[in-house]
């Protein structure tokens, strides 16, 4: 079977994504049933450069995606015709089209599809561009790949999508860091602290972890630690500053520590050293910090909200969203646990990550290429 793997993007890649290719590309290409393999990307991925090489793998530069450009783009034609591919596979849920070639589609942002009530009118344009690529990706493919039971139940109940359409295949959790760094960000008095990570946009809903801290050291006269990993794109730095001045209105400003981007071995350290890691975010495809943060043993507590407890399963603490209350509770019961409790959970999250592995995750997509290509 020969695979083209188009990543139609605008010039730039989340975190998620890159972690799904760097897992995803070795297995496709280690599989028997894959002759071989073409990766198109626009050159500012650079995609080469920090994924694993092989000799089944062709990669090849592309022009950047372009919402408002409904046609080809001529270079893209020329290398799919030279290529002859039996089946094209797109992640981002972008509109492809090339000679009857079958075409798998996958969505890995929910954002757009369901966060509008977070955003205001600058947001709403991007987010209705985005809705309409991925209602038009996924009505075209012919078949579309669900990362969490979330996502299927959206494509089913919201846009009507045939049940038989859609497949569920779950990303694999990613091996802890092999060198653990300590971010200098971190104070160094810090022994005891609270983790969360992830892009810093309104639909996380990191208002929690503020409302939590504040209410911990008012009403209970507990002091919080928290770390908060993840950066804001341009148009969120002003989101971000919202979050900074209520914090300083809850007389909490001290107890936080803003860190950014974080490299994989800073990611690893704070998931193995804090006191518990806690997921805020209302909405996810598949919340690749929770398989992180599970495969690393880390104690969790999530809302409550999909698809946390569909992860997480057994292997967390819950509270209601909104309720920062109720999460600082839960902080406090997991503080107050001593070392064979803790030991104890933070092996059911171990255990509960190794459920999702790249090896089934790349099985079932290779089964999946096979019956839409007809190469059974």
């Amino acid at each position: 079977m020969r695979l083209a793997v188009i990543n139609a993007t605008g010039g730039g890649i989340s975190g998620g994504y890159r972690n799904y290719l760097t897992n995803i590309l070795p297995f496709l290409a280690a599989d028997n049933r894959i002759d071989t393999l073409l990766c198109v990307s626009p050159v500012s991925l650079s995609i080469p450069e920090w994924t694993q090489q092989h000799q089944k793998i062709q990669f090849v530069e592309c022009r950047p995606f372009n919402v408002f450009s409904r046609s080809l783009d001529r270079e893209l034609g020329r290398l799919l015709n030279s290529f002859h591919p039996d089946v094209i596979f797109v992640p981002t849920a972008r509109v492809m089209s090339f000679n009857n070639v079958p075409v798998v589609t996958m969505i890995q942002n929910m954002a757009p599809l369901v966060s509008w009530k977070w955003y205001g009118l600058l947001e709403k344009p991007r987010l209705a561009a985005q809705w309409l690529e991925t209602f038009r990706a996924v009505r075209q493919a012919d078949r579309v790949i669900s990362i969490s039971d979330f996502v299927r139940q959206f494509l089913l109940t919201s846009w009507g999508v045939n049940p038989e359409k859609i497949v569920s295949i779950y990303f694999g959790a990613p091996l802890a860091a092999s060198n653990p760094v300590r971010p200098v960000q971190i104070p160094s008095e810090w022994t005891d602290f609270i983790f969360t990570a992830g892009s810093i946009e309104p639909y996380r809903c990191l208002e929690d972890i503020i409302k939590c801290v504040g209410y911990s050291k008012k009403s209970v006269g507990r002091h919080l630690k928290v770390v908060l990993a993840g950066s804001a794109r341009k148009t969120m730095q002003s989101y971000e500053r919202r979050l900074k001045t209520m914090a300083e209105l809850a007389g909490v400003s001290a107890d936080l520590c803003w860190t950014g981007q974080l490299s994989k071995e800073e990611m690893g350290w704070c998931y193995k050293n804090c006191s518990a890691f806690v997921m805020t975010s209302r909405v996810e495809a598949a919340p690749n910090t929770v398989l992180e943060a599970m495969a690393c043993g880390a104690v969790c507590i999530a809302a409550d909200n999909a698809p946390m407890p569909e992860f997480f399963a057994e292997a967390a603490l819950y509270y209601n969203p909104g309720n920062g209350e109720m999460l600082a509770a839960a902080i406090s019961d997991v503080l107050s646990w001593d070392s064979a409790k803790r030991g104890q959970v933070s092996a059911a999250a171990y255990e509960r990550s190794r459920k999702f592995t790249w090896e089934i995750t790349a099985e079932k997509t290779v089964n999946l290429f096979e019956q839409v290509s007809g190469t059974l």
